[in-house]
């Protein structure tokens, strides 16, 4: 889906197809989706803790907290989760504690990863090859 949008972007800005990605999310100021998905996927677990969406849905979410607290073998989904917290720095015992306790905290990750997005873009265009020319012509660096 990631890269369907970034084709689309690239249409609309009129940009070569050879574009660096992460250029065109800095001139557009877009993040990634994963952040989007994270958001999604936390309101969906937030209406199941509150008695929300189906029922079905609502004994999956419930299997998984016990599983959760007993320590037992968890599913694919439940690594990919327990994946995506941990590489925002959050383990996800912080998370659960965190969502029984009713803190409203997702809004804090979201903004962190937003801006570690942010810094790997700028990294990556003060190493990209026109940061070089730009130094070269101008004898400064690109200004933010």
């Amino acid at each position: 889906m990631e890269q369907i949008e970034e084709r689309y972007l690239r249409w609309v800005l009129e940009v070569e197809a050879r574009t660096p990605r992460y250029l065109v999310r800095e001139e557009l100021q877009r993040e990634k989706m994963r952040g989007r998905a994270g958001r999604r996927a936390w309101g969906f677990e937030k209406r199941l803790d509150e008695e929300g969406g189906s029922e079905l849905a609502r004994e999956c979410r419930e299997e998984m907290k016990e599983r959760f607290k007993e320590g037992r073998v968890r599913s694919n989904w439940e690594e990919e989760r327990k994946k995506f917290f941990e590489k925002r720095e959050i383990t996800i015992e912080e998370v659960e504690r965190k969502r029984e306790e009713g803190e409203e905290w997702y809004g804090e990750l979201e903004r962190k990863d937003k801006e570690k997005q942010r810094k790997e873009r700028w990294e990556r265009i003060k190493k990209s090859r026109f940061s070089r020319w730009y130094r070269e012509v101008k004898g400064e660096e690109i200004p933010r």
